[in-house]
């Protein structure tokens, strides 16, 4: 199996964990508490679903030219293809370079010649110098998009489905249902923690292939939103269960909520930009 493959097995893994753990967080929740529970961990293990989705849907345009290369080349391109994905540039440019790549490949293969040969016994130096023409490593401006607009995106989300669940969208109602401090901090840890240490890990792993026991790394990320929708139910003493639940008016009012719409998008088109710079 090659590196990338290990990397999707290892967070399909990390995921089916996440869901199980996930499962038994929310029967052992009380029943008002998991409706909550149940949207946080849904938009936690949606996000590493499509995560492996995308990239199965990219392996399989590629898949039948790969196909006719050595396996040794085979393994190569694939984690050349994983390693492009960490860079910020357009989507026209990752392709160019994987175009340009696969062609060295196959009139390498041609020739006989060895694949470590080809990138000069350092796949991460020989990708920098094809991507640091036209783009450039995830900035944190990148992350920083990133985050924000799952953070947002994710309160919106919550927000909505607390007043639709009242059967009446009025100003009213959008004052009165608010968000406890619990959820909002908790998805906050997992927007601004868990997503960027989970991206700049598989990257890592991928650019210094890791192999064997190095690749249980991977997990270490899957334990803050199972840790913290744990501490969600397991807390009882009454002063931090204060502090848990107190309310917070977020999007208390039409003109906020049209401003959370808007800087969702704004943040949107900053990842957009710093991906495509």
């Amino acid at each position: 199996m090659n590196y990338q493959g290990k990397n999707k097995l290892f967070l399909s893994i990390g995921t089916t964990l996440l869901i199980i753990v996930a499962l038994l967080v929310i029967f052992a929740a009380t029943p008002a508490a998991r409706p909550v529970l149940l949207t946080l961990s849904g938009a936690v293990v949606l996000m590493a679903l499509l995560s492996v989705v995308c990239a199965y849907e990219k392996y399989k345009r590629i898949k039948e030219r790969v196909s006719r290369l050595p396996g040794d080349y085979q393994t190569t391109y694939l984690n050349i293809h994983e390693l492009l994905g960490t860079y910020r540039m357009s989507e026209y440019d990752r392709q160019n370079i994987l175009s340009m790549v696969l062609e060295i490949f196959e009139h390498a293969n041609l020739d006989q010649r060895p694949v470590d040969d080809v990138v000069g016994g350092n796949l991460a130096s020989f990708v920098d110098s094809f991507a640091n023409e036209t783009g450039k490593s995830q900035s944190p401006g990148y992350l920083f998009g990133y985050s924000t607009s799952l953070f947002l995106g994710f309160l919106l989300f919550i927000k909505a489905y607390k007043v639709i669940r009242t059967g009446s969208i009025t100003p009213a109602v959008l004052n009165s249902e608010t968000l406890d401090i619990g959820i909002v901090a908790t998805y906050f840890i997992i927007a601004y923690v868990f997503v960027p240490w989970l991206i700049l890990s598989i990257r890592k792993s991928t650019r210094q292939q890791w192999d064997g026991m190095q690749k249980l790394k991977l997990m270490i990320p899957m334990l803050i939103p199972v840790g913290l929708m744990m501490a969600l139910i397991m807390i009882n003493d009454p002063a931090w269960r204060s502090i848990i639940d107190r309310p917070l008016p977020i999007f208390a009012s039409l003109s906020t909520l049209a401003l959370g719409v808007l800087i969702l998008v704004g943040t949107i088109l900053l990842t957009r930009l710093h991906r495509c710079r």
